[in-house]
């Protein structure tokens, strides 16, 4: 049977990050906005970390810290809302991923061609 391991820690993440932002939200002085894309980039990236520890794939890393970086840079616009900034860091979470997976299946494609299909009379 699998291991309850990865739920508790995501759950552990969640409650952590959720027990930043109480106090945060509370010193925030009007930029709340800001500090729950931040959480939120935090949050998405600290799972794919613990993703890419858990499955051992180096690259999940590195969408863990663009996921950071891009809530970052986010979190210092001065228009975004919070729907419109976590539907954006959604986007670019996907494009990211989507990248990841053809890059990956170029990757395998290139490494394992398929024989020709020759005639053998």
């Amino acid at each position: 049977p699998p291991s309850r391991l990865p739920m508790l820690a995501s759950a552990a993440i969640g409650f952590v990050v959720a027990s930043l932002l109480v106090p945060v939200m509370a010193f925030s002085r009007g930029r709340e906005v800001s500090v729950v894309i931040l959480a939120f980039g935090l949050a998405v990236g600290a799972i794919l970390a613990l993703r890419a520890w858990r499955t051992g794939v180096p690259r999940f890393y590195l969408i863990a810290a663009s996921t950071v970086a891009f809530s970052a840079i986010m979190s210092t616009s001065e228009t975004v809302g919070v729907q419109d900034g976590i539907g954006i860091l959604f986007v670019f979470e996907g494009l990211l991923l989507i990248a990841n997976g053809v890059w990956t299946l170029l990757t395998y494609l290139k490494a394992n061609r398929a024989p020709r299909q020759g005639s053998a009379a």
